[in-house]
C-alpha cells in the first residue's frame, strides 16, 4: 500500500500545481474543475488489489479510497470532480469443471475508477469499465488472469 500512498501524494501535488492555474482562468465556484489522472494509475502489489478490500476497515483498497477521500474533501475542492485514474481489481474463485477431480483457482478481473466531487460535502462513485480491451490485463484465458 506503500506505492498506492506515494501515488496519491503525487496527485495532490498535481492537483496543487493545476489548482493555482485553474483557479485564476476559471475563477468562482459556477465553473466546474475537472481534474483526470491516468487509466491504470493504481495497480496492485502483484498487478491489481482484491475488490473485496474495499469493504474491509485497514484493507488496501479502503485504505486507498480514505487517502483520495483526504485530499478531495478539501474545502478548496468544492467546485471541482476528480476522476482519479483507474485501479485494477481482482476476485479469487474456486472453479468445478465437469469431470475434473479437484477445483482450479481463477479470476474475475475489475477495472474502475474512483471518482470524487470535492469539498467537505463532496459525493464519491466507482465507475466500472464495462468493455475491455486486450491490453486491459495479462493475456490469459478468461477466468485464469493473475491478480
Amino acid at each position: 500500500i506503500e506505492k498506492a500512498y506515494a501515488q496519491v501524494q503525487m496527485l495532490e501535488k498535481l492537483a496543487k500545481m493545476q489548482g493555482k492555474p485553474a483557479a485564476d482562468i476559471l475563477p468562482g465556484d459556477e465553473t466546474l474543475k475537472v481534474f483526470v489522472a491516468p487509466e491504470f494509475y493504481f495497480r496492485g502489489p502483484k498487478g491489481a488489489y482484491d475488490v473485496n478490500s474495499i469493504f474491509v476497515d485497514g484493507g488496501q483498497l479502503n485504505q486507498l479510497g480514505d487517502a483520495l477521500e483526504e485530499i478531495t474533501s478539501d474545502p478548496k475542492y468544492t467546485d471541482w470532480l476528480f476522476v482519479c485514474g483507474t485501479v485494477l481489481g481482482y476476485d479469487k474463485y474456486e472453479s468445478q469443471e465437469a469431470g475434473a477431480r479437484y477445483p482450479t483457482t481463477k479470476y474475475e478481473n475489475w477495472n474502475f475508477a474512483p471518482i470524487y466531487q470535492g469539498g467537505p460535502a463532496g459525493g464519491k462513485w466507482l465507475a466500472v469499465k464495462k468493455y475491455l480491451s486486450k491490453i486491459d490485463y495479462i493475456n490469459a484465458p478468461e477466468g485464469e488472469g493473475v491478480p
